[in-house]
């Protein structure tokens, strides 16, 4: 009973975790422009908040890029 417990527990951090680490990419699409691909890496562009990045590797950011928007506390 006192494993079932814990397993319960362990099982209910793990989702809480996650539901917190993808709740920041939550409406973020990326969209790769190799137009603009330079030395800096890959160009990204958000197809939400409009967010530029350039990226190196394959993959796009992994957290959303929004810019802070005047007198936001």
């Amino acid at each position: 009973m006192v494993l079932a417990i814990i397993l319960f527990i362990v099982v209910v951090v793990w989702l809480f975790v996650t539901y917190q680490s993808r709740k920041r990419m939550k409406f973020c699409r990326w969209r790769e422009n190799r137009g603009k691909d330079g030395p800096q890496g890959h160009y990204y562009v958000c197809m939400n908040c409009g967010a530029e990045t350039f990226q190196t590797g394959e993959k796009p950011p992994s957290i959303c890029l929004r810019p802070e928007e005047p007198g936001a506390a």
